[in-house]
């Protein structure tokens, strides 16, 4: 049967089937987090590469490709040479690497070692998002995927834009080196959060011998 309901009703039943399992929750407190405060620095790699490594278009073309090249290799080495890794493990080695890229990018004032940490910090980034994605399509159930799944692109694709509005009078008061190194504690801080493993089924009650016989 064909249910119509209304947008707010399916956004509503969509939060409340995340709220209730605990592993969906937290892969949605992570992705929004992570993306409203520690990707802010992909909108403003054009500044960084003016600013920080003194360099003109040619020097954002080539870190911004460096970035989206790691980034692309990340998704990749996730169902290959990763393949046999755990996701919620692969997630928290993702964001711990990522803290490390993203704070050594911040640093940068040269180009060359600029354009290996947004490398670096491209790869850890895609691994964190393609092992939250394959984590939530694993646990979320047919009847509320595509409520859930509406949630997850609000949280990580909605929140980037948001991040780097909010972030730019930041950026203007104290400079981009500061911000970008706010982006890499938080990323550092959900490490112990994003506990995303399935609880093990507890299996049926092993009775006592003397309860197990017959009266």
């Amino acid at each position: 049967p064909v249910h119509h309901e209304a947008p707010f009703e399916r956004f509503r039943s969509g939060f409340a089937a995340a709220k209730a399992d605990r592993v969906i929750a937290r892969t949605l407190v992570t992705v929004s987090v992570f993306s409203l405060c520690s990707l802010i620095f992909i909108y403003q790699m054009p500044p960084f590469a003016r600013r920080n490594l003194h360099g003109d278009s040619h020097t954002f073309t080539v870190v911004f490709s460096s970035f989206g090249l790691g980034a692309a290799l990340g998704a990749i080495s996730v169902s290959t040479i990763l393949s046999r890794r755990s996701r919620p493990a692969l997630t928290r080695m993702g964001l711990a690497g990522f803290a490390v890229s993203l704070a050594a990018l911040a640093v940068q004032h040269r180009p060359t070692p600029a354009y290996l940490a947004a490398f670096a910090t491209g790869w850890f980034y895609f691994i964190v998002i393609t092992s939250l994605s394959t984590i939530l399509q694993e646990k979320v159930d047919d009847a509320h995927r595509g409520r859930v799944m509406g949630l997850w692109m609000l949280g990580w694709a909605g929140l980037v834009p948001v991040g780097s509005l909010v972030g730019g009078p930041i950026i203007d008061a104290v400079g981009l080196t500061w911000v970008f190194l706010f982006g890499a504690v938080v990323a550092l801080a959900l490490v112990p959060y994003a506990d995303l493993r399935f609880p093990e089924p507890d299996g049926p009650p092993i009775l006592p011998d003397t309860l197990m016989l017959e009266p």
